[in-house]
Parts: C-alpha cells; sequence; structure tokens
C-alpha cells in the first residue's frame, strides 16, 4: 500500500543523521526517480542510471537517458556521468522537484508464507446468495500480488469560519474500484518495509498510478460529504 501526502521528498533525504554519506543523496535520488515514474538501476558502486520521462528529464535537466554518480573518484572514472554533491545544482533542481511530488511510503503485508485457503467454494457461498441459479463451481484458484494506493487529501472548508482537515482515499489499482471502506479492516494488518514473500505471487493488473489518482480525486467528495454537511449545517450535528 503506498501513501501520498503533501510533504516533500526533501525530508527523505535530509532528516538522515549522517548526511554527509554519498548514500544518502544516492538513496533520495532512486526514491525521487521511481516516484516519478523513472526506471533507475544501480549498475556499480555509486552509480544510477535511469530513464527518465519527458516531465522528469525537463524538471532535473537531464538527458532521457542519465547516468548519476555520487562519487568524485568514480565521477572521474565514469566518462558522462553527473557527478551530484552536496551544494551541486543539480541537487537544488531534484530537491525542488521532489517538493512537487508528496511523500510517497511503500508498506508490504507481513506474511510468512502464501498459500490459497482451503474450502474457497464454501466462502464464497457463505457471503453471497445465488437466487434461482445453479450453485457456482470453483475451477482454479491462484494468488495475486494487489496493491491498494491511499491518497490523504488535505480539504479547506471556507464560510464565516475555516476548518481544515486531512482525508484519505484509498483506491485498489488492479479493479480501479474505490476501497476507503476498507480502511478499517487494513488497520489491522501488520506491515513490514519490504515484501519478499509477496513478489513469489503473479502480480495482478494495474490501473497504473494517475489513473488511480484521477479515481480518488473523484472518490474524494463522497468521503467529505458527512463533514461538509456538518459544517453547512452545524445546528444539525448538535
Amino acid at each position: 500500500m503506498s501513501t501520498v501526502g503533501k510533504d516533500g521528498l526533501d525530508a527523505m533525504a535530509l532528516s538522515t543523521p549522517d548526511i554527509q554519506k554519498p548514500f544518502d543523496l544516492q538513496r533520495y535520488f532512486l526514491d525521487l526517480l521511481n516516484c516519478s515514474g523513472a526506471v533507475a538501476e544501480t549498475p556499480g558502486f555509486s552509480l544510477v542510471e535511469a530513464l527518465l520521462s519527458t516531465e522528469t528529464a525537463m524538471a532535473l535537466e537531464l538527458p532521457a537517458h542519465a547516468l548519476l554518480t555520487f562519487d568524485y573518484e568514480v565521477a572521474a572514472e565514469t566518462p558522462g556521468a553527473e557527478f551530484v554533491t552536496f551544494g551541486s545544482p543539480l541537487l537544488d533542481r531534484a530537491i525542488h522537484f521532489g517538493k512537487t511530488l508528496g511523500r510517497v511510503t511503500k508498506k508490504y503485508a507481513a506474511l510468512e508464507h502464501l498459500t490459497v485457503p482451503p474450502a474457497m467454494l464454501e466462502r464464497v457461498e457463505k457471503k453471497m446468495d445465488f437466487v434461482h441459479c445453479r450453485r457456482p463451481s470453483l475451477v482454479s484458484a491462484s494468488l495475486l500480488r494487489c496493491e491498494y494506493v491511499m491518497f490523504n487529501f488535505a480539504v479547506r472548508f471556507l464560510s464565516d469560519e475555516k476548518q481544515e482537515a486531512g482525508y484519505p482515499v484509498l483506491i485498489d489499482a488492479s479493479s480501479g474500484n474505490d476501497a476507503t471502506h476498507q480502511l478499517s479492516w487494513l488497520s489491522g494488518v501488520f506491515f513490514a518495509e519490504t515484501g519478499e514473500v509477496l513478489i513469489k505471487a503473479y502480480p495482478a493488473s494495474h490501473c497504473g498510478y494517475a489513473k488511480a489518482y484521477e479515481l480518488a480525486k473523484e472518490g474524494l467528495p463522497r468521503v467529505i460529504d458527512k463533514d461538509l454537511t456538518d459544517f453547512r449545517n452545524p445546528q444539525l450535528s448538535c
């Protein structure tokens, strides 16, 4: 599950105690490139090779195929590599670009193993009613790795008074459905920083983050409806 907020990615790089290590800068750029939709890999020590989108390349003033290094000696030995260090204009551009993207946190369901639950057909029949039709038959069952994307919206109600609040909207990226009602259930799931077990599962379809964001904006009015009604008619909430 991913969480997108209004805070910039610059905090991810600049809040670490040991900021002088080149790894901090490299980690920041990898996160930045990943969040902006670029394809990045580390072909060697202190090297990042990336394919950038047009928007990212323009924001960072880099070619679409960029090679970055965070070590002076590696930069001297690698022709065409852009050396990134504290105080360089590229880092300034990267921090400014990161502020426009929001903060992204990835969480993985912490599972020891993955198996198809037993008696799947019985589980389905307990949850659904089949009226004037045959009982279903289970042809096959498989495990799919699904992703939920949560967007945190900062909403401000303005009238004679001002009221601000944050509202999460959860989108099931595999189906493109609004799954905000599942947030209470997900709050009881244990999460980890990595998902080794989940990586073994076949990935489900994905609607794309741009589409998920548009769906979240469409679902936001339903999420804020009650609070907006109370704000407009405070006597009704008493």
